[in-house]
């Protein structure tokens, strides 16, 4: 059918469609322009005469006919002395610019089915200026080519690519070779990639300032598509530092294809030593696989580790198998400070609980009585000697803050706001317990220690008020009523 409608459209207007996508409709006259309007303004009169001589005696439709097919035969001829004309613009040879982007990421490195790998494909084709290819484009442009993978620039030849890119950017790409091939005649861009961009940046900007220089990007697709059988590894979940003598958890997410049941084992290494193994079987009907591994405490330092999964029967590519990271190992312990305005069996059972903790030390500063305070974990007998730190470099040693039942007034000014200073600038971490002292209950509302919290403070409830058995009605949030307790 499409064969059909381009050869009846060849027919008529001399040219196939695809022709006329490209090209730009302009006029050729036939004579100067004015000799062209004084002949139209003649065929105007021609056919205003020839409508006077119609018979009045035929029907207004028969009139009609005959008038609208004179003035077809009049437009026609009209047309024909304008001479319409399709023009279609060409490369000087030599005169014009082609850029070629050529992808020098990992992923390159990937052989597929014929076992020749897509940097080597790209290396025959681009490399040889001797080749069909390359001879065949530079005997109308000018070459000029560009590696990309993280990030872009020139390069003297295919034979120059090593395939070492951790990423593939193809928008970085396009604007680097915009910008470098500004102020010069640019016929156009080749982008040949395997497609696996993994930077995450909007190709729409790079493609509209292309677009609107009239600059064509054409892109060539190396490697196969799709596998029959692929196991990857997607995405890996780690912290990027944890404390020494701290497990960690690693979530590993694998992209699977054509293995549905099959098991596989995932493997964590830490420069070449194994320190974490898990086997289990995928799931089936699924493209997403997620494994959890718990990595054992490590030494302090930075430490390259590296997840594997096991190649399975029937997978062509492995390359994509493994991903690698490092973690870093902090010198611990942690430093807690837990700040209680009375006795309460709160204090007592959070120290017993991170008590076999070697990552995690709490310092508590137990108020019993006026300007008398309880001291325990302190390092030394000048930490915290005169109760709760006034200066910010005191403060600030400490990773994280527990307040207990402690009231607002306890604070100097400038202690609130160093304790808003304390999560908003120093970023450190914050537990605010309730209690009769807490909260609004201990004059907290309206404070800079409010700006921090993650909720507004109201006001004092009745049983704070007074009458201790004051009775309360209770009534869960909206996201509390999502619990699974409720």
């Amino acid at each position: 059918m499409e064969r059909t409608f381009d050869a009846i459209a060849t027919f008529l207007f001399k040219y196939p469609p695809r022709l006329f996508g490209r090209g730009e409709l302009g006029l050729a006259p036939a004579f100067p322009l004015p000799v062209v309007v004084a002949l139209s303004v003649l065929l105007l009169l021609l056919l205003a005469l020839t409508l006077r001589g119609i018979r009045t005696s035929r029907s207004a439709r028969d009139r009609g006919v005959i008038g609208a097919l004179r003035g077809a035969v009049f437009l026609i001829l009209g047309l024909c002395l304008l001479r319409p004309v399709l023009l279609l613009s060409s490369a000087v040879p030599q005169r014009n610019v082609l850029g070629i982007l050529l992808d020098d990421s990992r992923s390159m490195r990937l052989a597929d089915a014929d076992k020749v790998s897509r940097l080597d494909l790209v290396r025959r084709a681009f490399g040889d200026s001797s080749g069909s290819l390359t001879r065949r484009l530079s005997e109308r442009f000018i070459l000029r080519f560009f590696r990309f993978s993280a990030d872009a620039g020139p390069l003297a030849g295919a034979e120059g690519l090593s395939g070492s890119g951790t990423r593939t950017d193809l928008a970085t790409a396009l604007e680097t070779a915009r910008e470098e091939l500004a102020g010069v005649p640019l016929a156009g861009l080749v982008l040949v990639t395997d497609g696996a961009d993994n930077a995450g940046q909007d190709l729409t900007a790079p493609l509209l300032g292309l677009g609107a220089h009239r600059v064509p990007v054409y892109t060539v697709g190396v490697g196969t598509e799709r596998f029959a059988k692929d196991l990857a590894i997607e995405r890996v979940a780690l912290p990027g530092s944890v404390l020494g003598g701290a497990g960690v958890l690693a979530e590993v997410v694998l992209r699977v294809r054509g293995l549905d049941g099959q098991s596989v084992t995932v493997v964590a290494e830490d420069d070449g030593r194994v320190v974490a193994e898990r086997a289990f079987p995928l799931p089936k009907g699924g493209d997403v696989a997620r494994v959890r591994l718990r990595l054992p405490p490590m030494t302090e330092g930075a430490h390259p580790i590296t997840f594997k999964v096991r190649p399975v029967e029937g997978e062509i590519v492995t390359e994509n198998n493994e991903s690698r990271t490092i973690l870093q190992v902090r010198p611990g312990p942690e430093r807690v400070l837990y700040l209680e305005g009375e006795p309460r069996q709160e204090f007592a059972l959070l120290r017993r609980a991170v008590a076999g903790d070697s990552a995690l030390q709490v310092v508590g500063l137990l108020r019993s009585a006026k300007e008398k305070y309880l001291r325990l974990g302190v390092r030394d007998s000048l930490e915290l000697v005169a109760g709760f730190p006034t200066r910010r470099e005191d403060l600030f040693r400490y990773r994280a803050l527990v307040l207990g039942s402690i009231e607002a007034s306890f604070f100097t000014g400038d202690q609130l706001r160093m304790l808003a200073d304390f999560v908003g600038r120093r970023g450190g971490g914050l537990i605010v317990q309730g209690g009769r002292g807490a909260l609004a209950e201990g004059g907290f509302a309206g404070t800079p220690l409010e700006e921090v919290l993650p909720g507004s403070l109201g006001g004092v409830s009745p049983a704070a008020a007074g009458d201790p058995a004051t009775e309360l009605a209770v009534r869960a949030t909206p996201a509390g009523r999502q619990h699974p307790i409720l």
